[in-house]
């Protein structure tokens, strides 16, 4: 019995241990993005802009999962011409953002102490509502799209904990050239 008491001791006493350091070697990190979209459709090109935050979590050294949430900051218009039946008309295209959701998996690769370069790919929820006028004609429209998104980026540390991050990302692989985002701001390790 005593045995049996020992080792039960034993084993609490290094899954405590196994707990400790596998908590220790977490590696959460938390930002801050302002994102501009820049969208080409058919000529016309607005760049709506989101306020973004993000969480992840490093599982190994070079592979993270990672969460983002948006929200639309503000909307953007652009006009183009369009040629149709003789005529040549005004088309002024107009995005406003609503919402925007993300799940990725992060794969970095740190080229030294305070430089980290990554890819990233997943999932997103975009929401936004977009207006086409044509000659005082309008036509509006509220959106959802849910896309397969790629991305790259690099994130500059001042210290061990705080940092900068630009990235660069196609939220549609679908439409690989027509939607763009650039964005850039604060990251934070814990």
């Amino acid at each position: 019995m005593k045995k049996i008491i020992s080792t039960a001791a034993l084993s609490v006493l290094l899954a405590g241990t196994h707990v400790t350091t596998v908590v220790a070697d977490e590696s959460l990190y938390a930002g801050i993005n302002y994102e501009i979209w820049s969208w080409d459709d058919e000529g016309a090109k607005p760049k709506p802009a989101y306020l973004t935050g993000k969480i992840g979590k490093k599982f190994t050294e070079n592979f993270a999962l990672e969460g983002k949430l948006g929200v639309g900051l503000s909307d953007d218009s652009d006009s183009t011409t369009y040629d149709a039946f003789g005529s040549t008309y005004e088309v002024d295209l107009t995005i406003d953002p609503k919402l925007y959701a993300g799940v990725f998996g992060v794969f970095s690769n740190n080229i030294n102490d305070n430089f980290e370069i990554y890819a990233k790919a997943g999932l997103n929820y975009v929401s936004f509502d977009a207006e086409v006028k044509i000659e005082g004609f309008s036509v509006k429209e509220s959106a959802t799209e849910s896309k397969v998104a790629i991305g790259a980026g690099t994130n500059f540390f001042f210290n061990e904990k705080s940092g900068i991050n630009l990235e660069v990302l196609a939220p549609s692989v679908a439409d690989l050239g027509d939607i763009t985002t650039i964005s850039f701001g604060y990251i934070h390790k814990f």
